[in-house]
């Protein structure tokens, strides 16, 4: 797909463009830039994404078309023109701007062009016009991506002349869209640093994932079909909101209704867009082209002693209570910071924690309605059960992900260290990832637990935390012992994981099986509280004397 737009969009340019830019330097350029697009996995499907793939953008394009066919078949049930519109708009607005801000900045703040292009005989007018008809080819499959389909349905539901239309308003939509896109990364590099927008942006990522999964699960159990008003009526309000006047003006030629309202939409639909367009030209795009060739600037050095010393203060007081030998020390310092820093951690690890409301919807609500029967209702059973035993199945992917590393190729130092167990730096490692990441989403749900059950899951809770622990343990003697940040992202070997999985499935089943039926009996979930913890120490001991031999570099 890219290559047709660039095809199109190169032979205009070379078309307008004066005869001092050397076209041939920008056809390397882009086509390079091109293909490493190809090459680079998109934000939005990262975290499912296993190996490394020869096509990463192809395939989100075509994800992106699916989605756009489902939003396109609502083109052929929705009765009114208005309504349609403003949800095909607002889709579309959405979908650019979260796309733009998770994947544009890959485009627009990469720095090694001004280091790597510029020191060539290539000249900065040549690199501009390069940048500018990447980021247009780039623009120009990620919009057909997004709305072939509905363009496609809109022209046989509504005819020629609104399927015309609804192509000026799909690229009017567009330059609000970037607008706002450079606006966010104008405000945000005008009072920080490159690197924290980067950091912004990976935050954005981790929350547009958490969106999606929370809106799939709870949103229809919030909508009743059956009560929904398929109608829309303006407000004052309505004339601050780009989809509505895209909507207006598509009405307006579906229906021939040129009133003062419609004549009101249409101003706002075409004026906004192309005053955005200028405001780009003429003031963001060299701003940031400033900003392109100035040395990337980080936070200032007080800054950042702070912040390293907040974080080097709460991960050595942690490690020194629970850490033993030095070895383990380091390893719990090192995860700590690491995990905390790593964007790929971070992308793929943090929104397993924000499934944990997600699956507390799905087990405990049917929907939202009578709630406090249904509330009533959870008081008087065991249902506690998958509120504490939650947070161990939530974390468990840490581990795993603690392995790969971006720059593998500095776990040399392990090898080159007089460590004679390195199962004490793995033992580190799982220590880092309880206190950090399972402690305190065992301690939220268990407060959610008591505030719902009352005192009398005490001692259920006691058991949990230590079943929680021995299933941590066992699956960290069950999994391949890396040692942390030692493996390249991508080359994950997976022989014998399905097998490994089920029985981590059935070893966790089994704890919480017979956790339930202590409940029966008391005095026995006491008494299974210490058998657990002896199980606890006993793993917690295997991994800490894992030799070389069981370690995989």
């Amino acid at each position: 797909m890219d290559t047709f737009f660039f095809r199109i969009f190169f032979g205009l340019f070379r078309l307008v463009l004066p005869g001092s830019i050397n076209m041939e330097q920008v056809h390397i350029i882009v086509s390079t830039k091109l293909l490493m697009d190809r090459r680079r996995t998109p934000a939005t499907w990262k975290r499912s994404q296993q190996k490394e793939t020869n096509n990463g953008m192809l395939m989100a394009m075509f994800l992106y078309a699916l989605m756009g066919l489902f939003v396109g078949l609502m083109i052929l049930n929705v009765p009114s023109v208005m309504l349609m519109m403003i949800i095909l708009h607002s889709y579309f607005l959405f979908m650019l701007i979260m796309t733009l801000i998770t994947d544009f900045s890959n485009v627009l703040l990469d720095t090694s062009d001004s280091q790597i292009i510029l020191p060539k005989p290539v000249t900065s007018r040549t690199l501009l016009v390069a940048r500018t008809l990447h980021i247009i080819v780039y623009l120009g499959q990620l919009v057909a991506a997004i709305m072939i389909f509905p363009l496609v349905f809109s022209f046989i539901k509504y005819g020629v002349p609104v399927g015309v239309f609804a192509l000026l308003t799909t690229l009017l939509t567009t330059a609000i869209g970037i607008f706002l896109t450079y606006i966010l990364y104008g405000l945000v590099l005008r009072y920080t640093s490159e690197q924290k927008v980067k950091d912004i942006i990976s935050y954005f990522q981790i929350f547009m994932t958490v969106f999606f999964a929370v809106g799939y699960q709870v949103i229809p159990r919030m909508i009743s079909l059956s009560e929904l008003d398929l109608g829309f009526e303006l407000h004052w309000y309505s004339y601050l909101l780009p989809p509505v006047w895209m909507a207006g003006l598509l009405e307006a030629v579906h229906t021939g209704s040129f009133d003062v309202v419609h004549i009101g939409l249409i101003i706002c639909a075409v004026g906004v867009p192309v005053l955005a367009g200028f405001i780009i030209v003429r003031y963001l795009a060299p701003y940031f082209s400033k900003f392109m060739s100035a040395p990337a600037d980080g936070a200032s050095e007080q800054q950042r002693k702070s912040v390293k010393h907040r974080r080097n203060s709460l991960s050595e007081t942690w490690g020194r209570i629970i850490c033993r030998s030095d070895y383990e020390k380091a390893a719990f310092s090192q995860v700590w910071k690491m995990t905390g820093r790593d964007k790929n951690f971070r992308i793929q690890f943090y929104p397993n924690l924000a499934y944990i409301p997600v699956f507390v919807f799905i087990i405990f609500f049917k929907n939202f309605k009578d709630m406090d029967q249904t509330m009533a209702a959870l008081s008087e059973g065991n249902m506690f059960l998958w509120l504490l035993y939650m947070g161990v199945f939530a974390v468990l992917l840490s581990l795993t992900l603690t392995a790969f590393y971006e720059h593998y190729t500095a776990a040399w130092v392990y090898q080159s260290a007089p460590i004679s167990k390195p199962g004490e730096l793995i033992n580190g490692a799982a220590k880092a990832l309880l206190i950090k990441f399972f402690a305190p989403v065992f301690i939220l749900l268990n407060i959610a637990a008591l505030i719902m059950w009352g005192l009398r899951v005490i001692d259920d809770i006691l058991l949990a935390m230590a079943n929680s622990l021995l299933v941590f343990y066992i699956n960290v003697l069950l999994s391949k012992h890396y040692l942390p940040f030692s493996q390249q992202p991508g080359v994950k070997d997976q022989a014998g994981k399905f097998v490994s999985m089920i029985l981590r499935t059935f070893l966790i089943a089994g704890l919480v099986g017979l956790h339930w039926l202590a409940i029966k009996m008391g005095w026995l979930v006491w008494a299974l509280i210490p058998v657990s913890l002896a199980g606890c120490w006993f793993a917690e001991k295997q991994v800490k004397e894992l030799k070389w031999n069981k370690i995989v570099m």
